[in-house]
């Protein structure tokens, strides 16, 4: 269907008549009588009947005409979009990942290098969350965070959901507590130290299917007097900052953070666990400008504070 041709019906449906249409586009009569003619016949219907009044519309020609004037109203705005420059002002960026220091670092970097985007969206979520967000579409990327012993069983999993995955960074947890804490004042820590703490513990899911009931954090100490679940970063920071006998697990942070909740971080040699972090996108999702300016800092973080 030629769209000059649409647009030439349109105009006709408005005015009334060919000659007045013929006016207000600045096109000759005959053309546009040849246009209506092949656009009827190729979209087999008729659009108007003539008569001492000009041309009217018969019922499938109105129908027809009201969807076209919406399909052109929305090729102008796109048109103007770009010609005018808009599209700069209105990029929207998403992605969804784990609790973690040098992620939302990067995010902060990112989000401060581009004010041209409009609409941000930095979602903490677990694994299963976010590999759902990405299968979904509601999330075009995505970074999941899972045990290196687990490895066979999401890559298997992003594989048969036609994901792409990339590693961002394989780390082993650090040990976070109050400067103040009787244990901030050694660069190690053994896990039997920790039976007179309070572990702040981050309440998701490790695996996907099992049951809310069965699964095991891989936070979860068994040699500390108490555990508190939390779902939000924020509250796990103010917990530590408000009890110098709490402590939790999780990636190595940036200094900053550190400090600003007067927080230390130190090596466990007990703790073997080994995490990655991977990147996932859908495998028919090209990486446009923005996605990869943020991937940009994110590996400018990584080196930073994980090394």
């Amino acid at each position: 269907m030629n769209m000059l041709h649409v647009r030439y019906a349109v105009e006709v449906a408005k005015t009334g008549s060919i000659n007045a249409a013929s006016k207000s586009l600045m096109v000759a009569q005959p053309n546009i009588s040849r246009s209506i003619k092949e656009l009827e016949e190729n979209i087999g219907i008729t659009l108007f009947t003539r008569n001492a009044k000009g041309m009217i519309l018969t019922a499938e020609g109105a129908d027809f005409i009201n969807d076209c004037r919406k399909i052109l109203g929305e090729i102008d705005r796109i048109e103007n979009t770009y010609k005018n420059g808009l599209f700069d002002i209105i990029k929207n960026f998403a992605v969804s990942v784990p609790k973690s220091g040098y992620i939302s670092e990067a995010f902060s970097v990112f989000a401060s290098k581009n004010k041209n985007i409009s609409n941000l969206v930095y979602r903490e979520a677990s694994a299963i969350t976010t590999i759902r967000d990405i299968i979904s579409g509601d999330f075009k990327l995505g970074i999941i965070r899972y045990p290196v012993k687990h490895d066979t069983y999401y890559k298997d999993f992003l594989d048969e959901n036609d994901l792409y995955y990339e590693l961002v960074s394989e780390f082993r947890y650090k040990l976070i507590t109050h400067r103040e804490s009787e244990i901030a004042g050694n660069n190690t820590i053994d896990l039997d130290s920790l039976k007179d703490y309070t572990e702040i513990c981050h309440a998701d899911p490790l695996l996907i299917n099992m049951k809310e009931n069965e699964y095991v954090h891989h936070e979860f100490s068994p040699q500390a007097k108490r555990h508190i679940n939390v779902f939000g970063r924020a509250s796990a920071f103010e917990f530590l900052t408000m009890n110098e006998d709490a402590f939790m697990w999780a990636a190595p942070m940036p200094r900053n953070i550190l400090e600003r909740y007067n927080l230390v971080q130190m090596n466990c040699p007990d703790d073997k666990l080994v995490f990655k972090d991977v990147l996932i996108y859908k495998n028919d999702y090209a990486l446009n400008p923005i996605d990869k300016a943020f991937v940009t800092e994110l590996c400018n973080s990584r080196r930073r504070n994980l090394g």
